[in-house]
């Protein structure tokens, strides 16, 4: 049920890293368009809506990191008090569950706007989702030929699975740039 929503946090973070705008670029959306029938203003109101989330969160990624640093700091001055530094952990733990329970209830929002076509069309990329390692690492050993839009997109290019810094040493094995 969770990897329902992959695709919509996948849209989501391309959204988040933009942030609202001021100049930069906004990411190109057009495969998801496509796969799913999603209109321009389904698009902007998924955008808006992600905005708004990540906003209204910002307080609890705030209130988290500052009782991590808090517990930091007790690690490293040696503290040996196991109810404080257990309590900072739960803290923490329960400042996480908020956020996403949060995050669920974006998810639900978004996929409640999908038409019932679009949503079968979201199952259908849920399903390609769990197929996602097995194509990356199948792009690495050559056993897929690139779709001839691939681009260079995560498997098919420059720094796919097998190439580059993350898959093989430079003069590997592996294809040659």
């Amino acid at each position: 049920m969770k990897l329902r929503w992959i695709p919509l946090v996948a849209l989501a973070s391309a959204v988040l890293a933009q942030g609202p705008g001021g100049g930069r670029m906004q990411p190109r959306l057009d495969a998801l368009k496509a796969a799913l029938g999603l209109t321009d203003s389904q698009v902007e109101a998924f955008q808006q809506l992600r905005r708004q989330q990540a906003e209204a969160a910002r307080p609890l990624f705030e209130q988290i990191g500052q009782k991590q640093r808090e517990l930091e700091e007790k690690v490293r001055g040696g503290s040996t008090d196991a109810a404080s530094l257990g309590s900072l952990l739960i803290e923490i733990q329960n400042l996480r569950a908020r956020a996403r329970d949060a995050e669920k209830g974006v998810r639900d929002q978004a996929v409640n706007a999908l038409t019932p076509e679009q949503r079968a069309k979201l199952t259908t990329l849920e399903e390609a989702v769990k197929l996602q390692a097995a194509i990356g690492q199948a792009a690495g050993l050559g056993l897929l030929t690139p779709p001839a839009n691939a681009g260079d997109g995560p498997g098919f290019g420059p720094g796919g699975p097998g190439i580059g810094p993350r898959g093989r040493a430079p003069g590997g094995p592996g294809p040659r740039r």
